[in-house]
Formats: structure tokens, C-alpha cells, sequence
């Protein structure tokens, strides 16, 4: 990955980097008690990730400074990186590290520059990992390791590591949506429908919770229920974004459930030949998504397949007529 990366990256996106945190003592007895317990293991799949400008984040106005932390040598090295000194950087945050061991920002700085500096996932990952004992119920990185999962294929594994994070802390909504969602990728459905309980009856997690049921409904073959709920989901989700973009927040996260959401009943309704309202979701999905080349993929099949259709009833209409006549 180019470290220009850091720049282009969408603004929007502000996922990777987390403020500075001092650690209380209730905190590092929670830390402790998720220590004490087996430790899920996190994949080292190389995967392309999306996500972690440091620009986006503000990071050097959300350091606050005092006189037991580290924030004028982690302000030193961001500098360092910024300016194209990475191991130089990278080894400040290591010398952090010996002093500060629970540093947050720091891990995820270190993670940062392996995975998008030294092209090295595989060494990442123990910095997410001690992240994460450091902080595990932590909604955003929670999100960030699920996607490692899923976009490498490493179901299992996630599962897993959900799993046990869900067994070790007292099931949250967040915990919960992300088991569910590793839950349907690998075609568990009633497993998922379960992990979901939390996740609907929280109002923060409820609509991407019912986003995941649409989509096992669909995994299960129950069109006709899901079809019926997506029309309602759809049309909150797209309320929610909305309300999101009036008030100048970031919206990714929101669209990105609802495209999944899309794609998963376009792909129901060409396989049951309702090309016409597929086409209507594509439309939609490609005015919020120009170019995208699933859009034009789905589009182009569902095109291809209703000129077919078509052709075997013109064919059949003429043998009809060669019998009459």
C-alpha cells in the first residue's frame, strides 16, 4: 500500500485512530480479567484496508497533554510520519511503548505503518490484538476486526474470536451485531437470527441488526417476509442518512449496511425474475454509487437474463403458430 494512501483516503472514514485514553483503575481491572482469559486469535491475511487517515482524525488535537503521558513524543513521532520518517516513527512509538505500555494510540500508529508503510499485515495484527485487550469492548476497532474477517475469508476464525469476546464481557449490542453478521457469511442462519437479540433491542444497533435479519430471511428462502421488511428497512436506513448528511455527520457506515442490505435482495429478485424491481434498486444504488462495478454487473445481468426471457417466449409463441397452422 502507497503512503500517499493516507491523503486520498475518504474523509468520512474515521474508524482506525482513537483518542488518547488514561486508563482508570476500574478499566485496568476490566483489562485484566479479558487478560486472564484465553485470547481469540486474530487473522494475518493481507487485506486491503479502507480506512485510517490520520489527517481525517484531527489526532493532534485530541491528545491531551499532562504530566503522566506520553502526548509530546507521540505528537514528535506522527510528525516523523508525516514527514516520511517511518522508522524513525516507528521507533518512537516502540520506546512509547516500553514506557507507556497501554498507550492505544500508539498500537494503532504501529499498526498503521505495517500495514500501510511496510506492507506487512501479519506483524499488525499483535498491535490490534493488545488493543483490544486493552479495550475490548471498543465499538469502532470491534468493526475494523470484523472486516479483516470477512474480507479475507477467515470466517471461522472470526467467529471464534467473537465468540469468545461475547463469552468473556456481558454480551453488547455491537459484540452481537458482528457475530450475527460472521454468523449469515457463513450460512448459520438460525445462529445469527440468535446473536441478533441483543443488537435489535438496542435503538443504536437496531436498524443495521434488522439489515443482517432481511438478509437471513433471504438466506433461509423467505422471500416474501423479507422482501416486506426490506421495504420498511430500506426506507429507515435511508432516513437515518439523510438526518446523517443534514447535520454534517459521517454516513458510511450507515450506507454501507444498506448497500449490502440491496445487493443481497437484487441478487433474490433476479433469481426470481423480477428484473424490473431489481433494476430499480440498482438505479438507486448507482446514484449513490456511481461506477460501482457491482451495480453495472448486476445490471448487465439482469438485463441479459430479461432479453432471454423475452426470446424464449417469442420461440415459444412461434412453435404455438407453426402447431395452429
Amino acid at each position: 500500500m502507497k503512503k500517499s494512501f493516507r491523503k486520498d483516503v475518504n474523509q468520512d472514514r474515521r474508524i482506525w485512530l482513537v483518542t488518547s485514553i488514561t486508563i482508570s483503575i476500574v478499566f485496568v481491572g476490566l483489562m485484566f480479567g479479558f487478560l486472564s482469559s484465553p485470547k481469540p486469535a486474530l487473522s494475518t491475511a493481507t487485506v486491503d484496508i479502507k480506512s485510517g487517515s490520520r489527517e481525517a482524525v484531527g489526532r493532534h488535537q485530541a491528545i491531551v497533554e499532562t504530566s503522566d503521558d506520553p502526548s509530546s513524543e507521540f505528537i514528535a513521532a506522527t510528525d516523523l510520519v508525516d514527514s516520511g520518517r517511518i522508522e524513525e516513527a516507528r521507533r518512537k512509538f516502540l520506546t512509547i511503548l516500553d514506557e507507556y505500555p497501554f498507550h492505544i494510540d500508539s498500537l494503532l500508529e504501529l499498526s498503521l505503518i505495517e500495514l500501510l508503510d511496510r506492507n506487512n499485515p501479519a506483524a499488525a495484527i499483535p498491535y490490534l490484538q493488545r488493543t483490544l485487550e486493552i479495550d475490548p469492548l471498543n465499538d469502532e476497532l470491534l468493526g475494523e476486526v470484523a472486516e479483516i474477517y470477512l474480507s479475507s475469508g477467515r470466517l471461522s476464525e472470526g467467529l471464534k474470536f467473537f465468540s469468545d469476546l461475547n463469552r468473556m464481557q456481558n454480551p453488547t449490542p455491537i459484540v452481537s451485531l458482528w457475530l450475527a453478521q460472521l454468523e449469515l457469511r457463513s450460512e448459520r442462519y438460525l445462529e445469527s437470527m440468535s446473536a441478533l437479540t441483543g443488537a435489535l433491542r438496542d435503538p443504536e444497533t437496531k436498524l443495521r441488526a434488522q439489515s443482517i435479519q432481511v438478509r437471513v430471511l433471504l438466506g433461509q428462502g423467505k422471500y416474501l417476509r423479507a422482501l416486506t421488511m426490506y421495504e420498511r428497512v430500506s426506507e429507515e436506513l435511508l432516513d437515518e442518512v439523510r438526518a446523517c448528511i443534514k447535520q454534517n455527520l459521517t454516513c458510511e457506515g450507515l450506507n454501507s449496511w444498506l448497500e449490502m442490505m440491496q445487493f443481497a435482495v437484487v441478487e433474490m429478485l433476479i433469481k426470481e425474475k423480477n428484473y424490473l424491481l431489481a433494476e430499480d434498486i440498482l438505479y438507486d444504488l448507482s446514484a449513490r454509487i456511481p461506477s460501482d462495478p457491482d451495480v453495472i454487473r448486476l445490471l448487465n445481468v439482469s438485463k441479459k437474463q430479461q432479453r432471454g426471457s423475452l426470446d424464449v417466449g417469442i420461440q415459444k409463441d412461434d412453435k404455438k403458430k407453426e402447431l395452429l397452422y
